[in-house]
């Protein structure tokens, strides 16, 4: 067994994290490889890996989940702030690695986003875990874009962009943006204008199964970019389209039995009926 551990290395505790987690695994007779989430580490990660154990907030658990090569079990452990995807605390992953070493554990499925860039014939494709938004490059700008489903077309949408989320990103950016919060679980894709022009417009959520087609309109004088879950930039040019559909990837997220995604919400969205709710 070889596990791998993505950290994030501008926490102050994921040295001794990581020491500590090396020696519990090295006692269960698995070898350790780390990786850093970060654009400094390029090597490839191996694909041997029985495990990926991502140490950090949810970005890093993104960032894992956009390099990962193969479907492998995550194990997130929570060293950031909001943490509504990163299962484990640092107090109680000892319990759910110990967990997954005798083979009692439960994943939970999480759709991932497969966004193609279509551009003078040629594609690259991209995924994510959370959102993929098209924007304005400057600030402050209003964009103009066009929105196909399955090659039927919706609409013309003049916003400050256009954001397609997975359901476990509809907790962020998302959610931010006045899109509905969803199970983690469900098969669905949301589609939200970011601050639109119109007040008529709104989020929509449509089947898994289906292709949203987004591109700049004729009448757009703004340049546009594509980020993915906030972390990734790619340039978008005039001729661009960009097919964005539900993966047939998941990732799988190893769930902690004793945290519900409702009981998160309550918490952290301050859902309690309380004075500070």
């Amino acid at each position: 067994m070889k596990v791998l551990i993505v950290a994030n290395r501008t926490k102050s505790e994921v040295g001794a994290m990581i020491d500590e987690m090396t020696g519990f695994c090295r006692s269960r007779k698995a070898d350790v490889e780390v990786r850093f989430a970060d654009t400094r580490e390029s090597r490839p990660y191996p694909e041997d890996a029985g495990l990926a154990v991502t140490l950090g907030g949810d970005g890093t658990v993104l960032y894992a989940a956009r390099h990962l090569p193969f479907p492998v079990p995550v194990l997130a452990v929570n060293l950031g702030t909001v943490g509504f995807i990163t299962e484990m605390t640092r107090h109680n992953w000892k319990n759910c690695l110990d967990g997954f070493f005798r083979n009692s554990y439960v994943c939970s499925p999480r759709l991932l986003l497969s966004v193609e860039l279509n551009r003078s014939g040629d594609t690259v494709s991209y995924s994510a875990l959370n959102d993929a938004v098209v924007c304005a490059e400057g600030i402050s700008k209003l964009v103009s874009v066009d929105l196909k489903i399955d090659d039927f077309f919706v609409g013309r949408f003049r916003a400050d962009g256009l954001l397609c989320a997975t359901p476990t990103g509809s907790t962020a950016y998302s959610a931010a943006a006045g899109g509905p919060i969803l199970d983690p679980e469900m098969n669905a894709l949301i589609i939200s204008p970011v601050c639109p022009y119109s007040l008529s417009n709104r989020p929509l959520v449509i089947p898994a199964g289906k292709t949203a087609t987004v591109g700049p309109s004729p009448e757009n004088k703004t340049g546009l970019i594509l980020t993915l879950d906030g972390q990734e930039v790619v340039r978008l040019k005039d001729s661009d389209t960009l097919n964005i559909r539900i993966s047939d990837r998941k990732l799988f997220l190893i769930k902690d039995p004793e945290r519900q995604f409702y009981d998160v919400l309550r918490s952290k969205l301050n859902w309690s009926g309380g004075t500070h709710a």
